[in-house]
């Protein structure tokens, strides 16, 4: 099959990376079809484009992410973000959820969901758990 990746050993995954991964086991659609660009954990690449997407760039950290791929259509944040990237983060969602309906999937820590959450209100929210999913509610 076209595009496939092999599969990454789970145990060798990080816990927030294994909950995006089965995430996107049960659902795909926020990423299939689209250029997502991933930031936090390289390890996401296999799920991310084993789900369907387009094309996938990966960027260890918020502040590398926002100089480089300017053609994504989703944003997945995920690993083990520290609460002094918070503002990064957002900077990144921001810049790259640019269009109507652009999909924001968020695997972090729980704290760290709630925080984003709280500074992205302007976009809505899809789904509420272990991955949280938000929607650019307008065009940036």
């Amino acid at each position: 099959m076209a595009g496939y990746v092999s599969r990454t050993y789970s145990s060798a995954l990080s816990p927030t990376v294994q909950i995006l991964a089965t995430y996107l086991k049960t659902d795909a659609t926020v990423v299939k079809g689209r250029r997502c660009v991933v930031v936090g954990a390289d390890a996401a690449y296999a799920s991310v484009k084993n789900a369907g997407a387009k094309s996938v760039a990966i960027f260890a950290d918020c502040r590398k992410a926002l100089t480089g791929y300017a053609l994504a259509d989703a944003v997945i944040v995920v690993g083990d973000l520290q609460a002094t990237d918070a503002h990064a983060a957002v900077s990144v969602i921001r810049a790259f959820a640019r269009t109507k309906n652009a999909p924001v999937v968020i695997a972090l820590s729980a704290s760290m969901r709630r925080r984003l959450q709280s500074c992205l209100d302007t976009f809505e929210t899809v789904s509420d758990g272990d991955v949280l999913v938000l929607r650019a509610t307008t065009d940036e």
